[in-house]
């Protein structure tokens, strides 16, 4: 597996896995622009993963297109172009059809801030491209009606994966989705990070799930389109 020269925008930290496959990228040989709206934490990760390699970030909103075009646009000059894509944002408000209070912010944060980047991408990728959707394991395995808005539009990116998938295809790029279990949020490069878990633990270190979105954009995954990865080692069949 190499991503050598590869150029990885990867949009949210989403609980460290955004910050865990930045420096997998980076060790593959590949360099990294991440984005989020938090600076102090955007300047820690750079802080600690330079040393690894090229990375860089932008400070951003992305809910509407235009601020999501000034995001990407700035993260392209910074790498010198854009190749891959890695988008997926942190945030759960729990409710119910009784009090439907996160619909609204559930479907900004994790339908239409990803589009907004996606749309914004197309303007540098191209044939060979990835883009790598995250999303939780709820709604796609199985509904949370405790979470209800949140459930819904982790099933709603989950089918987005597959119409982008469709519309790209004839422009050479790929679209797949890593539909993650919970995350043990604490990142440190270099650790033994394989010994923090074992298959079927409830949770696992954001190494695990950055390890299997580092090979989604390697071309040895090629043949992998418009589908969502289901990665929570079993653990759902326990349940």
């Amino acid at each position: 597996m190499s991503l050598r020269n590869k150029k990885v925008l990867i949009a949210g930290i989403r609980n460290n896995i955004g910050t865990a496959t930045a420096y997998f990228v980076l060790k593959e040989g590949g360099t990294a622009c991440i984005s989020s709206k938090t600076e102090s934490n955007l300047i820690k990760v750079k802080a600690m993963l330079s040393p690894y390699g090229k990375i860089e970030y932008v400070t951003g909103d992305v809910n509407t297109y235009e601020k999501a075009v000034e995001v990407v646009n700035r993260c392209a000059k910074l790498l010198g172009g854009i190749d891959n894509l890695v988008v997926g944002y942190s945030g759960i408000i729990e409710d119910s059809i009784e009090s439907p209070r996160g619909l609204n912010d559930m479907v900004q944060l994790h339908l239409s801030n990803p589009i907004n980047v996606i749309r914004a991408s197309l303007n540098y990728l191209g044939s060979g491209s990835t883009i790598v959707i995250l999303l939780s394991i709820q709604g796609v395995d199985r509904p949370s009606p405790e979470k209800m808005s949140y459930s819904l539009v982790m099933a709603g990116l989950s089918k987005l994966v597959e119409i982008l998938a469709q519309e790209l295809m004839y422009r050479e790029i790929r679209v797949v989705g890593l539909a993650h279990g919970d995350v043990d949020e604490t990142f440190i490069p270099d650790r033994e990070w394989k010994n923090l878990r074992k298959l079927g633990s409830p949770s696992a270190p954001p190494e695990d799930y950055a390890k299997i979105i580092t090979w989604l954009l390697d071309e040895d995954s090629v043949w992998i389109n418009g589908t969502v990865i289901l990665a929570d080692g079993g653990f759902r069949l326990r349940r």
